[in-house]
This record gives structure tokens, sequence and C-alpha cells, in this order.
């Protein structure tokens, strides 16, 4: 079976949100790397043969929860004309929906490896974004090499991430991306209405 199979499949998209709602259960009280397959298999009331027909650690469940948050999102618009701050805000919408889950995967006591895979994936968007917006502009020149204006956007973002995790804090993508003094920081803010 394919994993794009297994992810279509009922049964194993029911065996993970078994695993996800164990994990939301476990984490506020657990950090990630002391639940067992065991401790998650019984809170989720799974048999661990189930589990490893899908998973081989409780870190490849989670890791299945993170990418869901960045391969599941979408733009709140769904044109093409959207902006890095409309997917920001819907990726901020869903972490603090999920702040739980979330932080118990990606905060102080989650796992470095999953961090680090969202940062790459917030700059690789940034990055998205900024090109076709330079490319809207005719190729204006944004005063620096694109890669790590990426960069800049990417990881601040994971910082309102992190301040939606950590605080609560209902962070607007807008707000945050204004008070970057870059000079290509518009590019990813939303168009004004009328413009």
């Amino acid at each position: 079976m394919t994993d794009e199979q297994a992810r279509v499949d009922p049964r194993t998209r029911r065996t993970l949100e078994a695993l996800t709602a164990a994990m939301a259960e476990l984490l506020p009280t657990t950090p990630l790397r002391q639940i067992s397959v065991a401790r998650l298999c019984r809170t989720a009331g799974i048999h661990r043969t189930t589990f490893y027909k899908h998973y081989d650690t409780v870190g490849e469940v989670a890791a299945v929860v993170v990418e869901d948050l960045t391969e599941g999102l979408s733009p709140t618009t769904g044109g093409s004309d959207d902006t890095f701050a409309q997917w920001l805000d819907a990726l901020l919408g869903y972490v603090g929906a999920r702040r739980v889950v979330l932080t118990g995967l990606l905060g102080p006591e989650g796992d470095p490896a999953l961090v680090r895979a969202l940062c790459d994936h917030l700059v690789d968007r940034a990055e998205d974004y900024l090109r076709a917006a330079v490319a809207r502009q005719g190729g204006e020149d944004v005063g620096t090499d694109l890669r790590t204006a990426a960069r800049v956007v990417g990881f601040a973002s994971y910082g309102a991430v992190e301040a939606t995790l950590a605080d609560g804090l209902e962070v607007r993508a807008d707000s945050y991306l204004a008070a970057l003094p870059m000079p290509w920081s518009d590019l990813l803010a939303p168009v004004p209405v009328g413009v």
C-alpha cells in the first residue's frame, strides 16, 4: 500500500485520528519523548499490532500530525492572488485551534526535528510568495537574495507560531509582517482594498 492509499483508507485514517486524540490527551502532562508506543496505543484504544502496521515510532505519528498542518492548509480565499499574510493567518488559526497537541509537538518539550521541518516549510512558502510578488512587480530587486529574505520571514513566522503556542496569543500576520523593517515586507502583506 502506498502512502497516498494509506492516507485515504478509512481504517488508517481512524487509526491516525485515535492516535492524534491520544496524543492530545497525553501531551499536556507528558513530554513527547516520554510517550511510549504502549501508552499511546492504550490511550488510543488500539492494539500495538495495528500501530506497527502503520508506524514504527511515536515520532512518526507526531510527524504526520505536523505534516497535516503544513500540507492541509490553503489560504482563506483560495485564489491565485492570495498573499503570504492570508496563508499565515490560516496557519496561525489552525495552530491556535490545536494548541494543546501542537504545543507538545512543537513547543519546548516537543521534537526539534519537527520544529525544523515546520521552519523549513515556512521558509519555502515565504520564498514562493516572494518570488510570485517580485514577478508581479516586473522582477524588481528586493535588495537582497530572495532565499535570505525567505529565511528571515520563515523563521519570523515560526516566532508567530511559537507566540500562538506558548502564550496563546492571537497573532495576526499583517501586524507582524508590517513590523519587519525590510524593504520587501510589503510584498507579503495584503493588498489594500481598492488597489
